[in-house]
């Protein structure tokens, strides 16, 4: 990974790379804002899968962040069958669905100072050898998420999860449980998507064709 001030550019041009398209995609955010897609404001659940197209589509599915590894697999799963297949871009995508412990891997660094997230999940910086206070898997790295998704994997958030996680910090810090649930909910990275539920949303992307892979 990246030090601060590099990866502080680096996140500032995956929001500004991410913004346009997907907001255009999700048809919620005013131009030129910073929202993420959030698949339970749409009618149609599924509408995430427009954004996985081709014969060979499957889902990582990371219960923790596994130090990036639903990333590497997701890249793996797109190099070798460009590599070993020889199959273009368009005939291939990955998705990768987060709950548990991995949920904090689509939220912003501010979620991750405030509620400490990287002690909560027994991940460090590995600048400062520190429980991360930023999110270490966001930017910086052949398999970080600006990475991946700027090659066309989809991320999934579990709101079921999100629900649960908003709940367990409102109880430890006194707070107010609806306040800190959107809190979360705003400061999900742009381009993640928040599904009502991982498990059916992993369950009719099977119905639909896509292949499982348990990544963590």
């Amino acid at each position: 990974m990246k030090g601060p001030d590099s990866g502080t550019a680096a996140r500032r041009r995956f929001l500004g790379q991410m913004t346009g398209g997907l907001a255009a995609f999700a048809g919620l955010a005013a131009p030129g804002a910073a929202q993420p897609i959030v698949a339970s404001l749409l009618d149609d659940h599924d509408a995430w899968m427009q954004l996985a197209q081709g014969e060979h589509r499957q889902i990582f599915h990371a219960t923790s962040p596994g130090d990036g590894a639903p990333m590497l697999m997701a890249r793996n799963f797109l190099d070798v069958y460009a590599s070993a297949y020889g199959a273009s871009p368009g005939h291939v995508s990955a998705v990768i669905g987060v709950h548990g412990s991995a949920l904090p891997i689509g939220l912003n660094d501010a979620a991750w100072n405030k509620y400490e997230l990287g002690k909560r999940i027994s991940v460090n910086d590995p600048d400062t050898k520190e429980p991360a206070k930023r999110n270490v898997f966001a930017v910086g790295g052949p398999h970080s998420i600006d990475t991946v998704m700027g090659r066309g994997v989809v991320l999934l958030m579990c709101n079921v999860a999100l629900k649960l996680t908003a709940g367990a910090l409102a109880r430890a810090r006194s707070l107010a449980e609806g306040d800190v649930y959107d809190e979360l909910r705003a400061s999900l990275i742009p381009g993640a998507i928040l599904v009502p539920g991982l498990v059916v949303a992993l369950a009719r992307a099977q119905e639909k064709g896509f292949t499982y892979v348990r990544a963590s």
